[in-house]
């Protein structure tokens, strides 16, 4: 099975937008089209940003959804899974990003503080692998 065959291209939750890891992502359940147009939108706010970081976003966003409050960069290939467990997706054999390299390009972001004594005025915070979105990183401290 391929993961393009996993969602529909009617089904509400798949979204037509973005490309990349992010939309394998979407058709195999893992990302809603809210994770994705909240990571594309942020994203375009400064102007575009890297795919892995509108990736990096966009599974910040799912954590929360998920009921998490961040994700952890350097161990999301081989722990995140697909929303419907009873598909038969590889998510490992996916293109995903370095993870030793990951955390430092989502640094560089202009939407990422980075640390707790980062900047407050942006979305995203940074901690080690660990990524928030700031609020709710605020609101755990």
């Amino acid at each position: 099975m391929t993961v393009l065959e996993v969602r529909g291209p009617r089904d509400g939750r798949r979204s037509t937008a973005g490309g990349g890891l992010v939309r394998l992502l979407s058709d195999a359940t893992v990302l809603d089209t809210a994770d994705v147009r909240c990571a594309l939108t942020l994203s375009r706010l400064v102007g575009g940003a890297d795919e892995s970081v509108q990736l990096a976003i966009a599974l910040a966003v799912r954590g929360v959804r998920m009921g998490h409050v961040y994700v952890d960069l350097a161990t999301a290939a081989t722990t995140v899974t697909p929303d419907d467990e009873d598909l038969d997706v590889d998510l490992a054999a996916l293109a995903w990003p370095d993870p030793t390299t990951w955390p430092a390009l989502v640094a560089a972001s202009p939407l990422t503080a980075v640390g707790a004594e980062g900047p407050a005025d942006r979305p995203l915070r940074l901690l080690g692998s660990r990524l928030y979105l700031d609020r709710y990183w605020r609101h755990e401290r």
